[in-house]
């Protein structure tokens, strides 16, 4: 059974009277470790958000090979301060930007109670909602006057370099209107760490307390990267060099339709891709239509969706969706391979697909397989791409 260490955002981790000089990354992180092996707790899997995520990447960092997973929520490497104070500006005004300067520019309790008053509401995107923080929270200045500002331990921490040599899956999740994390940061936190291992949800609509501002979604995407054993220790991503021998398309049938409308691709990607319970629906009424699973080590690790084109030359790739824990080991690209021998066996000498654009679209995937832009749209907006078979 798994079992979670979770640090919180306010990083009180040791104990009254102690001497706050002595207080630093490195020590919480040895403090992770030593409770887990006291407990006994073989690969853990540690989860920290905000001030937490930046013990929980201390101690990933630190000790690599101890955890079993890691859930970063709202955190990154490093903070990029001038960032930081543009995002207040940007999402509270320039009061609010200029707040935020002083208090982390010269942290003092007086500094902090403001801070905390006037600019830690917009930690919340969602600001109708009321907050289950700082309201019910007994709080101590100490931690964060020593932590806190670009002069501090807090401006010059950086573990970029060493989330490179991350051993475990990685859930990193970043509210795309967070003034504190700029979704900046995290975006530079993702592309440091091996990206076999990642699994990065921006969360458009959140700020920081991304678990209050979209709870079903956060919570949701937690509890599949718990449960995917698959991933547990392994990675989530690794390219497997047999994959196409262990790669095959299935029909969809009444034993394996469940399991293959429990896939899904990372939140960022919704948009470009519809769920796998709406293309096994759709397929139901156009008699033209093929859906097949697509498996890998008997296991369904996404679904393909064609059909017959517009003209006799033509077929169409309708849809194609890998699960997000699936992505990145080649599946997709041999399932594509697999449905174009299938369209030229029937005779079909071009496949058609559509995309919609945007940064976490499908475009540059199928660029890479050869696909080219039609320089037009389908009728629902979305732009064609073709292939000669």
């Amino acid at each position: 059974m798994a079992r979670v260490v979770f640090y919180d955002h306010r990083g009180n981790g040791r104990s009254e009277g102690d001497d706050p000089s002595t207080w630093n990354l490195a020590q919480w992180a040895d403090d992770v470790k030593g409770l887990c092996d006291a407990l006994g707790i073989v690969k853990p899997i540690v989860c920290g958000m905000s001030f937490g995520g930046f013990v929980a990447q201390a101690y990933a960092t630190r000790y690599p090979d101890h955890p079993g997973k890691l859930i970063l929520l709202g955190t990154a490497a490093r903070i990029d301060f001038e960032r930081v104070f543009a995002a207040f500006a940007r999402i509270g005004g320039p009061e609010i930007g200029a707040l935020a300067e002083s208090y982390w520019t010269n942290p003092t309790t007086e500094g902090r109670a403001t801070y905390i008053e006037r600019c830690v509401p917009f930690y919340r995107h969602r600001r109708d909602r009321p907050s289950r923080g700082f309201s019910r929270s007994i709080l101590r200045s100490e931690v964060a006057l020593h932590f806190n500002g670009p002069r501090n331990e807090h401006g010059r921490f950086d573990f970029h370099g060493g989330l490179a040599n991350l051993a475990c899956p990685v859930l990193l999740m970043a509210g795309a209107e967070d003034p504190i994390v700029p979704i900046e940061c995290a975006e530079a936190t993702a592309r440091s760490i091996p990206s076999h291992l990642l699994r990065f949800e921006r969360l458009p609509g959140c700020g920081h307390v991304i678990h209050q501002d979209d709870p079903e979604c956060v919570f949701d995407a937690i509890r599949a990267f718990i449960g995917d054993e698959r991933s547990l220790g392994k990675g989530t991503g690794a390219k497997d060099p047999q994959a196409k021998a262990r790669v095959e398309l299935r029909a969809i049938t009444a034993a394996n339709v469940r399991s293959v409308c429990d896939l899904r691709v990372a939140l960022a990607q919704r948009p470009y891709v519809a769920p796998a319970a709406l293309s096994v629906a759709q397929a139901q009424f156009d008699p033209t239509a093929t859906i097949q699973a697509i498996y890998a080590h008997d296991e369904p690790v996404g679904l393909v969706l064609w059909r017959a084109g517009d003209d006799p030359d033509s077929a169409y790739l309708w849809r194609l969706m890998v699960d997000s824990n699936r992505q990145k080991q080649g599946y997709g690209r041999l399932a594509i391979e697999m449905v174009c021998e299938e369209m030229r066996a029937l005779g079909f000498h071009t496949v058609v697909t559509s995309v919609v654009r945007g940064p976490e679209g499908p475009l540059g995937f199928y660029l890479a397989l050869g696909f080219e832009e039609a320089n037009e749209t389908s009728r629902n907006g979305e732009w064609l791409l073709r292939k000669r078979l």
